[in-house]
């Protein structure tokens, strides 16, 4: 069959769904600008694909949450919003990539060879971990696919990206620092497992998941016993003065948030309450925090 024949046959045969809700938040600067921030939630529902299924079809198959942002600056001289009479309005909008160029600005600005040296293995981490291979071992498609290594990958990069850089960068790492970073990737497997329960079904088994390897409920418990773990950690460093109070509040409050999502997680669970609620543990936190030093 003709490969654009071929491929209109996968599409009529496919069904997509989509839903979006915008959230938007924003602030009258002057009498004349404005600006604003969405986010944007979508699903797409992809089903009753043709047979044979191409594996790429096949991986998308289901529902899949995306979230996009956007900022947009307003200078609006209009007489009248809705019938106006002289005067004009301009909007630009910048969607998620604004963020990809404010964070290579600040990387570019702090740029030097150590912070290069720091950032180069989480970097190449996450330029082959979504790769995958011609099966050059039987066991071996890609990163992902290794028994085990996923969830130490995601949590390892994460935690050493978030708090050891910095460290690393501005001064010594001291022992409650490497306490701190085995404690930080210990909660990120905890905000995995919920990922791994839903997926219990549609992950090979050869993945060895945790959810896989002890079962839905043992993984969940598991994983409420990291989210503890990590609050007795935070009310330690907080009670002998390594932390600021407002700082082991914000995140006891996100820690709280994530064990109350986790205990609730089955199977059943939609990719929003994975990808959105309990994934934006960190949000939460960064949000309390921001909204401590506004006040």
């Amino acid at each position: 069959m003709h490969p654009e024949v071929s491929r209109r046959a996968h599409a009529r045969s496919t069904r997509t769904g989509d839903f979006r809700e915008p959230v938007t938040l924003g602030r009258q600067l002057t009498r004349e600008w404005s600006l604003s921030g969405t986010l944007r939630l979508e699903s797409v529902d992809i089903d009753n694909p043709d047979v044979p299924t191409p594996d790429l079809l096949q991986a998308a198959l289901g529902e899949t949450w995306f979230t996009s942002g956007r900022v947009a600056l307003v200078h609006d001289t209009r007489d009248n919003a809705f019938l106006p009479t002289e005067g004009h309005f301009l909007q630009a909008s910048f969607f998620t990539v604004v963020f990809s160029i404010l964070g290579a600005w600040f990387y570019l600005d702090l740029f030097s060879w150590k912070l290069l040296a720091l950032t180069a293995v989480p970097a190449l981490v996450s330029l082959f971990y979504p790769l995958s291979f011609q099966n050059p071992m039987r066991s071996f498609t890609s990163l992902r696919t290794v028994p085990g290594l996923k969830v130490l990958l995601i949590a390892g990069s994460w935690a050493y990206v978030t708090y050891l850089v910095p460290v690393i960068y501005h001064d010594i790492p001291f022992f409650t620092d490497w306490m701190e970073f085995g404690m930080r990737s210990l909660f990120i497997i905890a905000l995995i497992i919920p990922f791994d329960i839903r997926d219990m079904q549609m992950d090979d088994h050869n993945m060895r998941t945790i959810p896989q390897i002890i079962g839905e409920r043992r993984g969940r418990l598991l994983a409420l016993g990291l989210v503890s773990l990590y609050g007795l950690w935070k009310i330690f460093l907080i009670g002998f003065g390594f932390m600021d109070v407002p700082e082991g509040i914000a995140w006891l409050c996100g820690i709280v948030y994530s064990g109350f999502l986790i205990a609730r997680m089955d199977q059943k669970r939609s990719e929003l309450y994975c990808g959105f609620w309990i994934e934006g543990t960190p949000i939460l936190v960064a949000l309390l925090l921001l909204i401590h030093l506004l006040g």
